[in-house]
C-alpha cells in the first residue's frame, strides 16, 4: 500500500505520529512530527526480557494485557470477535475475566471455514457462548461491493465482505464497540510464510519480506511510483535495521522485518481497512495488541518469544508467546493450524471478462505478468494476480 500518496490528485497521507499545524497567521501548514515508533526500540527492554526466564516473560505480557484491557472495556455495550483463531480468542477470553460482551461473534464462510467445526469447544471459556453467523458466496460478493464504496479505493484485502458483515451485526445489537484482533501475525511472527522464509537463511542484509519490500521486482523506466515507493522502503529499511544494531545479524534483520510488516503493511490494510468498515456503521474498533503500551513491548521482546526455531513442538513455534499465554487460559487442544484469510474471491470472477482482463493487464504494465517468476508464492500466483486485476478492474468500471 502507498506511504504517502493517494488514488486521488492532490490528496497525500500523513505519516503515523504526525499531525498537521494550520497557522492562521501565515495561512500554511506544517507537518509536526510528535512521536515515532522507531524511537521505541529500547536495547534496555530487550536486555531486560532477555533476562527473565520464559514464564515470568509470559505472565509480564498477560498482566500488561490485561492492565490495558481493564483501560479499554467500555461501558456502553460492547462485543468481542472470537474466530477460533489465537489472537482473537484470547483476548476475547482476557475480556471475558473482567467484564461480558454482550455477543462474542465469528463469521463462517460456509464451506471454507474448518475451525467452525470445533467452535463450539470454546465455548467453556467464554461467556456468552460464540455466536455463528453464516455467510454465503452470494452476501460476500454483495459485502464487497459495498465495501469499495466505503473505502473508496481498490480493497486492501479480499477479507473486507466478512469484516463488513461483522459491523453489520455489530450494529444491530446495538453495541457501540468491538475488539477485533489485526496485527499479531505481523508482531509476532505469525504468517504461514514467515517460518519458511527466514529459518532457511542464517545471514542476510536485505528486507526479504515480501510485505515491506519490493526487492525482487524488475520494474521498467516508465515506472516512476513503483520506483518511489520501492526506495520509500528501502530508506525505513534501513532506518529501523539501524535501531536494532544491537543484536545479530540474522535476528537484527529478521526483527526489522517483522517491525516494518506491521508498521506498513498491517496498519495501512487491516487496520485502516477494520477502522473504515467499521465506522461507517458507526461502531468503534479496538484491539489491544496494537495500542503503545503493548507494542513498546512486542517490539523489543527477544525473536524466540515470537518464532522460536528451536522449539520441538511445532505447533508452537510461531507467535510462541502468544500460544504460551493462550495454552495458560484455554487449552493447547483448541491451537488450530492457521487457514489465512477467509473470503470468497473467486467468486467474484464472474465480473472479468476476457477484455476487461487483458485491458486491466495493460493498464497496470507488463510488470506484473514479468516479475512472475520472481513472486513470493509461486504456487498461488495465478490466484493473486486475478484477485488483483479483478479488484482494480471493478473499482474503476463501476464505482468511478
Amino acid at each position: 500500500m502507498p506511504l504517502e500518496d493517494t488514488s486521488f490528485k492532490n490528496i497525500k497521507l500523513i505519516s503515523n505520529g504526525c499531525r498537521l499545524d494550520f497557522d492562521i497567521s501565515t495561512n500554511n501548514f506544517s507537518i509536526i512530527n510528535y512521536d515515532s515508533p522507531y524511537n521505541w526500540v529500547s536495547k534496555k527492554k530487550y536486555d531486560f526480557f532477555k533476562s527473565l526466564k520464559e514464564k515470568q516473560v509470559v505472565d509480564y505480557l498477560e498482566k500488561a494485557l490485561v492492565k490495558q484491557l481493564k483501560l479499554m472495556i467500555p461501558k456502553v455495550n460492547f462485543g468481542c470477535i472470537a474466530s477460533g483463531g489465537i489472537d482473537s480468542t484470547l483476548q476475547a477470553r482476557l475480556i471475558s475475566c473482567i467484564s461480558e460482551p454482550k455477543i462474542n461473534l465469528t463469521i463462517n464462510h460456509i464451506g471454507k471455514d474448518k475451525i467452525i467445526n470445533s467452535i463450539s469447544n470454546f465455548n467453556s471459556y467464554l461467556s456468552p457462548a460464540i455466536s455463528v453467523k453464516n455467510l454465503s458466496k452470494k452476501q460476500y460478493v454483495q459485502n464487497i461491493l459495498k465495501s469499495y464504496r466505503i473505502t473508496s479505493s481498490p480493497l486492501h484485502t479480499h477479507d473486507l465482505g466478512g469484516r463488513l458483515e461483522i459491523a453489520k451485526i455489530f450494529k444491530k445489537r446495538k453495541c457501540k464497540v468491538f475488539f477485533s484482533a489485526d496485527g499479531c501475525d505481523e508482531l509476532f511472527g505469525g504468517q504461514q510464510l514467515y517460518y519458511k522464509l527466514f529459518s532457511k537463511l542464517k545471514k542476510y542484509k536485505h528486507n526479504i519480506s515480501p510485505y515491506s519490500s519490493m526487492k525482487n521486482f524488475n520494474f521498467s523506466n516508465r515506472d516512476k511510483f513503483l520506483y518511489k515507493y520501492s526506495n520509500q522502503l528501502k530508506k525505513y529499511w534501513l532506518k529501523i535495521n539501524k535501531k536494532y544494531n544491537f543484536l545479530g545479524l540474522k535476528e537484527k534483520n529478521i526483527q526489522s522485518s517483522l517491525f516494518l510488516d506491521y508498521f506498513i503493511q498491517s496498519i495501512n490494510v487491516a487496520n485502516r481497512s477494520n477502522d473504515l468498515i467499521s465506522c461507517n456503521y458507526s461502531i468503534e474498533p479496538r484491539n489491544v495488541y496494537i495500542q503503545k503500551s503493548i507494542l513498546k513491548i512486542i517490539i523489543n521482546l527477544p525473536l524466540k518469544y515470537k518464532i522460536n526455531f528451536k522449539f520441538p513442538d511445532k505447533i508452537l513455534k510461531q507467535k510462541f508467546l502468544l500460544k504460551k499465554i493462550f495454552t495458560k487460559n484455554l487449552n493447547k487442544k483448541l491451537i488450530f493450524k492457521k487457514e489465512g484469510f477467509s473470503g470468497f474471491p473467486s467468486s467474484l470472477y464472474k465480473y472479468l471478462t476476457n477484455k476487461s482482463y487483458l485491458r486491466m493487464e495493460k493498464f497496470l504494465g507488463r510488470d506484473i505478468i514479468i516479475n512472475k517468476y520472481n513472486y513470493y508464492d509461486k504456487k498461488n500466483y495465478k490466484r493473486d494476480l486475478n484477485w488483483k486485476l479483478i479488484n482494480v478492474n471493478l473499482f474503476l468500471n463501476k464505482f468511478l
